[in-house]
């Protein structure tokens, strides 16, 4: 499996458990949209749920991968409210 490939699924298990904690939700009006609620103890839970969803799939990571993965996803969601909503309420 080429890294790239190990990233992406890294990155998938990453997000589905930010989104099972509760650390991200996505927009109701824009599914492109991940919302982060600053919730310090969902985050960090969603390490060890991250390594337990990619554990069920047969996935071995390094903690790091998943830590990174973590991360990103965390730094590109918008933080507390979806911009586009925003945006658009102030047309």
């Amino acid at each position: 499996m080429s890294i790239d490939a190990l990233m992406m699924e890294a990155e998938d298990a990453a997000a589905q458990a930010l989104l099972a904690t509760g650390a991200l939700t996505v927009c109701p009006h824009h599914k492109d949209v991940p919302i982060r609620h600053g919730d310090q103890a969902a985050e960090r839970h969603a390490y060890a749920k991250a390594t337990v969803i990619a554990k069920s799939a047969g996935k071995e990571f390094m903690r790091e991968d998943i830590m990174a993965a973590i991360q990103e996803a965390l730094d590109r969601a918008a933080d507390g409210h979806c911009p586009e909503c925003e945006r658009l309420k102030n047309l």
